[in-house]
């Protein structure tokens, strides 16, 4: 076993390890663990022996701060953090930002203003913290990726991973009705600020790349494409096992699984008005819906508006899906 250890080590050691900052603006939980597909993005960059630091909210959004794990040996890791207070430093930014718009730009709705004053505030919390020492640092939201391009030093590249349109964030969604409106101009003057603020961003799809192509003028090289990536060893135990808890699956049903989110995104609406227009041809399927998020109760008012509600089953947030897709 000690062999073992030792072959190891010497083969980590041949590995040149890279320094790493995931920065994102929201909310970083249990010291540190990421959202998927990031956690698993870590988890494979430690697992190649590189070291991977986070920098983001607090849960409570009142503080920000920056989480290292280091490995002192095979199986000892050790965390360190650094924490900012946001308050004394939002509450000179505020003066200064609204001040400046009560005078020059006094039509801007409020919302953009506090978008403004949240950015502007998060850039200096991170000026606060050294950046210089990582090999690379790699964001994942729009607003963290203008913030850390104006503050880090040049030598340090920047990696911009999108998740989607910043449109279709179902927060920013909310806010902008009205795509001629000053919101709507504001948020993809701030999706453009994102693309191009980092050395090379990442998209998740080919329609997105197109998307910055054709209404951004991003240009073809600045982004690549790569899907997200799944753990497939618990994936392939999964389809071993029956779902629980059951779900019956009728003979002579037609079953569609989809295991979306319940967002905007996610193009549930859109898989609802697809069922719709099937049901006028045929009546003997059923779409299982796996997932949860905030459109729920509007996609089952939809449902209902739609007569689906025998042809559609929300079964809500599982961790059996692989299961149920191989029922």
């Amino acid at each position: 076993k000690k062999q073992q250890i030792s072959a190891e080590e010497s083969k980590r050691k041949q590995v040149i390890r890279v320094k790493i900052l995931f920065a994102s603006y929201g909310q970083i939980p249990q010291a540190g663990k990421l959202p998927s597909p990031f956690s698993l993005l870590q988890k494979e960059l430690e697992q190649r022996g590189h070291q991977v630091d986070v920098l983001g909210h607090h849960p409570d959004m009142q503080r920000v701060y920056l989480i290292s794990q280091t490995r002192s040996g095979p199986w000892t890791l050790n965390l360190q953090g650094q924490s900012v207070p946001k308050a004394p430093i939002k509450e000179r930014v505020y003066d200064e930002v609204f001040r400046y718009y009560q005078k020059y730009l006094p039509h801007v709705h409020p919302w953009i203003r506090w978008r403004e004053i949240e950015r502007y505030t998060f850039e200096l919390i991170l000026s606060l913290f050294d950046l210089g020492k990582y090999d690379l640092i790699h964001t994942h939201d729009a607003l963290a990726t203008r913030a850390v391009w104006r503050v880090k030093p040049s030598h340090v590249p920047l990696l911009y991973q999108c998740g989607g349109l910043l449109r279709h964030d179902p927060a920013v969604a909310a806010e902008v009705t009205s795509p001629d409106s000053l919101k709507a101009r504001y948020v993809a003057c701030e999706e453009y600020m994102a693309a191009t603020s980092c050395n090379q961003a990442i998209v998740p799809s080919a329609w997105l790349k197109k998307v910055w192509q054709e209404e951004f003028f991003i240009p073809d090289g600045h982004s690549a494409v790569i899907h997200r990536g799944m753990e497939f060893t618990p994936f392939l135990q999964w389809l071993q096992y029956e779902p629980y808890p059951p779900v019956e699956k009728k003979k002579g049903v037609q079953i569609i699984a989809c295991p979306p989110g319940l967002d905007f995104q996610s193009g549930s609406a859109t898989l609802l008005d697809a069922l719709a227009r099937l049901k006028q041809q045929r009546d003997d399927f059923l779409c299982w819906m796996v997932g949860d998020g905030p459109w729920r109760g509007e996609l089952e008012a939809y449902c209902r508006e739609k007569d689906l509600t025998r042809h559609v089953l929300l079964l809500g947030e599982r961790t059996d899906w692989p299961s149920l897709l191989a029922k």
